[in-house]
């Protein structure tokens, strides 16, 4: 009896044991196995890594990206573009009369009164020395004629041509729509300083500078409003340096129009020295800019 007690029990031990083995060890098994075949085998053999990682570039990209309500995608506005364009300055032809050259002022002074006392108009201009020159030509022809006049009396005197090149400027990519009307601001008073010395020259013959006082004023409103009309708009401190330049020169030419007596002789040839000397400054801005 008790030999059969005990086979039972020993039986239904081992049927516990059984029992735990394949509701608790088995699937703890499966999992450990299953855990490393995809770790060790799975993974490294089908996901490399540098097919799996994660670039940031990626994600920051997908961060800027945006529901509509259309549900369409659109991105977040990009900052304004730094990119810059360039644009070139009408330049000039410009023929002097020049009859010296100085290394002192006082004896460059001393020439132009003697010229002036003999009916030329002379004025000084400083730059590396100090010229004398008679006249301002925007056309070789006129330069020309004036020449042979002078040599009467000075017959070492001869033409000095400058030929000015428009500067590149950079500009930001911002004022693309202005390029155009910076152009026509140098080209407009580019034009305006040659039919404005011309009639200097007629208007000193007659002793009557009336009509290039007149003219001065009227050329610089017509650029001093091309300059309003744009500047409050501009982003790039190049032109805008550019325009407040030009602005100063044609506060200078309001002086010489508003200072002139224009009947008065020696009012008109000691102005048209100050207007020539601005018009040199000018042809400086446009080649410097």
């Amino acid at each position: 009896m008790r030999q059969t007690r005990r086979k039972r029990d020993s039986n239904d031990a081992s049927k516990w044991i059984m029992y735990f083995m394949f509701i608790i060890v088995a699937p703890l098994l499966a999992i450990f196995i299953t855990v490393g075949l995809f770790k060790y085998i799975i993974v490294p053999r089908f996901f490399p890594d540098n097919e799996v990682s994660v670039n940031i570039n990626d994600v920051q990209n997908e961060r800027n990206v945006e529901d509509t309500s259309d549900g369409s995608a659109s991105t977040n506005t990009p900052q304004e573009s730094n990119e810059t364009l360039t644009l070139r300055l009408g330049g000039m032809n410009l023929y002097n009369v020049q009859l010296g050259s100085f290394s002192s002022k006082e004896n460059a002074q001393g020439f132009v009164n003697e010229l002036r006392e003999n009916d030329i108009n002379s004025y000084m201009i400083a730059n590396d020395s100090f010229k004398v020159f008679a006249g301002s030509f925007f056309l070789r022809e006129e330069a020309d004629r004036y020449l042979m006049k002078i040599r009467e009396s000075y017959s070492d005197a001869f033409i000095k041509h400058f030929d000015i090149k428009g500067a590149m400027i950079e500009y930001s990519i911002s004022d693309q729509q202005y390029k155009d009307k910076i152009i026509d601001i140098v080209s407009s008073l580019n034009q305006f300083f040659a039919t404005e010395s011309e009639l200097w020259s007629n208007d000193m013959n007659n002793g009557n500078a009336s009509s290039v006082k007149e003219l001065i004023c009227k050329n610089n409103t017509v650029i001093r409003n091309k300059i309003i009309e744009i500047k409050k708009n501009l982003k790039s401190e190049t032109l805008i340096q550019l325009l407040n330049s030009i602005d100063y020169q044609l506060a200078k030419r309001d002086e010489v129009a508003n200072n002139l007596i224009a009947t008065n002789e020696q009012s008109i040839k000691l102005f048209y020295e100050e207007y020539n000397n601005i018009l040199f400054e000018y042809m400086k801005l446009i080649t410097q800019s």
